[in-house]
């Protein structure tokens, strides 16, 4: 057995050999590297000189920063390769990076910084390149400025900041990368609105989720008097308006102008945040600063005209009132409903349009308990208002 082992054993090592001399190059032989398809070949363009810019070839450069055009900027960022001036100013302090930023050029946000343009820097009113950005909602160029370690709490004259001015505008990326990166969502500007009123101002339910969960103080009343409800009716967004009304916001608020959230949503003619005011028992009776009621403004329209669907929602409005906590006697319907049966069967022409109108005169609220609702409201809304100061609604 052991000599038929060892010789299987030194046929495989003989087999092996065989193999092994099989793959290796002969004597003076070459193997030639296959080329790789995918690598790219090496440029024989020579290296990029920089030298030191006229002021005329400066000033050239500056105004192909400024400009809108795509070659023009493609230029631009080709001069910045050659040795244009990163760091050149305009007379308003604004410089080539903020220029860049705000029209969300990122090749050429990208250019500058690596050629030592200063990321931080601000203009004569302290807005910097991430402000810029921000207000123009260019997510591309904010993540480059951020990822250059731009300070996103840099602060205008107005105590404006980059995370105000995204939401203020339509950067919904661009406020969620703010975010991230530990903007100051607490920052009111001078106008006492925080990031969550733009944001609701603008309809803009995935910011204003996003600031919900980075714990935003959610009662602040803006300089004008508005709440974030009555702020949420600019927008519209009647997702929005359904979680304030779920947190508690009182429906009736006044705000600017005088106006109820409902008011304001008719004024602007937002058919499915009026309606969900409607369900959720808004008092559609309150007049705004102008004597004037939801119903009016819908029935008189916009400059668009009269839409007739909100319109619709009024005339409906005995189908949209609220429930009552009580339940109805069940019995006492049914009997109800006999009554009016029989009396249907033994008159055959009873008088129907006096019944219809007596309806509709006891759906209106009486004078005096109107008054009282509206003076109940004002000293709500009164107190509510801060301005600067920041109180709380109650």
């Amino acid at each position: 057995m052991s000599d038929i082992a060892n010789e299987n054993e030194n046929k495989n090592l003989n087999e092996g050999k065989k193999t092994d001399s099989a793959t290796k190059p002969r004597t003076g032989q070459k193997f030639t590297k296959k080329p790789n398809p995918n690598k790219k070949p090496k440029s024989n363009k020579p290296p990029i000189e920089r030298r030191e810019f006229t002021p005329e070839e400066n000033a050239e450069f500056f105004r192909l920063v400024q400009s809108l055009e795509v070659e023009d900027m493609k230029k631009a960022v080709d001069m910045v390769y050659h040795g244009a001036d990163v760091h050149v100013r305009e007379e308003t302090g604004n410089t080539a990076l903020m220029w860049a930023a705000g029209q969300g050029h990122t090749p050429l946000v990208r250019a500058l910084l690596k050629f030592g343009a200063k990321v931080n820097e601000q203009d004569s009113m302290g807005r910097s390149a991430l402000y810029w950005a921000a207000r123009g909602g260019f997510a591309q160029a904010a993540k480059v400025l951020l990822a250059a370690k731009a300070d996103p709490n840099l602060m205008t004259e107005w105590h404006g900041s980059a995370i105000l001015a995204a939401a203020r505008s339509e950067g919904t990326q661009v406020s969620l990368d703010l975010i991230k990166a530990g903007a100051d969502v607490t920052i009111a500007d001078d106008y006492n609105m925080s990031a969550i009123m733009y944001a609701v101002r603008r309809g803009n339910l995935t910011v204003f989720e996003a600031l919900l969960d980075a714990g935003v103080d959610v009662h602040l009343i803006s300089e004008q008097g508005d709440s974030l409800l009555t702020l949420a009716a600019f927008g519209g967004n009647a997702e929005i308006a359904e979680t304030l009304l779920d947190m508690g916001f009182d429906i009736n608020f006044k705000g600017s102008l005088g106006e109820t959230a409902l008011v304001k949503a008719a004024r602007r003619n937002k058919v499915k945040f009026v309606k969900l005011m409607l369900a959720r028992g808004a008092d559609r009776t309150i007049t705004n600063d102008e004597g004037k009621t939801a119903e009016e403004y819908a029935r008189t329209g916009t400059k668009n005209g009269v839409n007739p669907n909100m319109v619709a929602l009024f005339e409906a409005k005995a189908q949209l009132e609220p429930k009552p906590n009580t339940k109805p006697n069940k019995k006492a319907g049914k009997a109800v409903k006999n009554q009016t049966t029989e009396k249907a069967e033994t008159k055959p022409e009873p008088k129907a349009e006096p019944k219809a109108e007596a309806v509709i005169e006891t759906d209106k609220a009486p004078a005096p308990e109107k008054k009282k609702a509206q003076s109940v409201i004002k000293k709500v809304a009164v107190k509510g208002k801060s301005g600067k100061t920041g109180k709380k609604l109650i």
